[in-house]
């Protein structure tokens, strides 16, 4: 009977820890079943999350390279809260090319914040053509849309792009492309040269939807609200005579006169800039004063009288030069770029505003990325 109770109670354990390893077995599987695709779960969702903290806001503009720099800004977005102060064009340090997100155009709003619009273009020449400009109260930019191939038009306050149609199918810009924008945003247009094999001048009406075209090659300086077109025959600087020309889109020729003279003079660096309306031309050239310091002209032309209303000189800081025109910054005011005229810190420049009937300089704050940076177009700068 021994015998038998000892091989009854060593079968009975062998079953129980038989049947104990068998529900630790189970409760194991199960276990695993559960925690493992939770795991999985959560680690996907930590994923995504980080993923999607990581990734560049994207407007309907274009789309960001994955390496894109923070620092640079977000996608334009469709609305932007606070009007456009100025844009800027970013420039690589090594090896410069025409393309890649160095080249970039940034908007910068009043607040400050800073947008990126992938697909402007980016031609500018050293004449101060560029494809971007903005309208006076910063609601309104135009540029150059490189995945169109077309100019296109925005409100920063409600819309998407909208194509212009003023650059035909297969057509190649070239440096003597100009581009204006009416103080309203309603029109916008466009020169392609002056010579005999450049396209005509265009110009389109956003609220009608209807495009025109000059009978005359102009160099496109402003668009007015009423669509009247204000530019030259002739580039201003080229020791050539210069015509001022304002003309209505239906080709009508409203007034016409020479720029020549001293107020053209061939051996100064001269640029001419409109106001909003196009009815006054401020034609800003710098001076050299042998053993003093430079200084800076501005002859006011009436465009609508065809005549020279007066000029004024000013003396900028000594060691500095004008670099660029960038056109007016209010009713009484045309902006331009200064910088070191040793040639040593040539990426160091500053904006100042010249009071066009006094030629009173004022210093205009930017920001030290704009500073560094050659290229840019005002906007709202006026306003601050």
């Amino acid at each position: 009977m021994g015998d038998v109770l000892d091989q009854v109670a060593g079968t009975a354990r062998r079953r129980r820890s038989t049947r104990s390893r068998l529900v630790t077995g189970v409760s194991v599987v199960v276990a695993a079943l559960v925690i493992v695709p939770v795991a999985f779960g959560a680690t996907s969702l930590i994923g995504s999350i980080n993923e999607a903290s990581d990734r560049t806001t994207e407007g309907p503009y274009a789309t960001s390279d994955k390496d894109e720099d923070d620092s640079s800004g977000d996608a334009l977005p469709s609305t932007v809260d606070a009007p456009i102060r100025y844009a800027y064009r970013a420039r690589c340090l090594v090896d410069d090319t025409e393309e890649g997100r160095c080249f970039e155009w940034r908007v910068v709003t009043a607040e400050g914040r800073q947008y990126v619009i992938y697909d402007a273009g980016v031609r500018t020449d050293p004449g101060g053509n560029q494809l971007l400009a903005i309208t006076p109260d910063g609601n309104h930019i135009a540029y150059y849309n490189t995945s169109w191939s077309d100019f296109v038009i925005i409100d920063r306050r409600h819309s998407v792009p909208e194509e212009s149609e003023l650059v035909e199918v297969g057509q190649r810009l070239t440096k003597d492309t100009s581009l204006a924008i009416s103080p309203s945003g309603r029109w916008v247009a466009a020169g392609f040269g002056t010579g005999g094999r450049a396209r005509p001048t265009r110009v389109r009406d956003f609220t009608r939807r209807h495009n025109w075209t000059l009978p005359r090659r102009l160099h496109v300086l402003a668009v007015a609200d009423d669509g009247t077109v204000t530019g030259t025959v002739g580039q201003v600087g080229g020791g050539r005579p210069v015509d001022l020309v304002r003309m209505r889109p239906n080709g009508r020729v409203l007034n016409r006169m020479r720029l020549d003279g001293p107020l053209l003079a061939p051996d100064l660096p001269v640029a001419a800039v409109t106001s909003p309306s196009g009815r006054t031309l401020a034609v800003v050239a710098e001076v050299a004063r042998p053993g003093r310091a430079t200084a800076v002209r501005v002859a006011i032309v009436d465009a609508v009288a065809g005549r020279v209303r007066g000029s004024c000189l000013a003396s900028l800081p000594p060691g500095t030069e004008v670099r660029r025109v960038h056109g007016w910054g209010g009713a009484r005011e045309v902006v331009v770029e200064t910088g070191s005229s040793s040639g040593k810190s040539d990426r160091v420049s500053s904006a100042t505003a010249v009071e066009v009937l006094s030629c009173r300089l004022r210093d205009i704050a930017l920001d030290g990325r704009a500073e560094a940076h050659p290229h840019w177009a005002l906007g709202a700068l006026n306003e601050s």
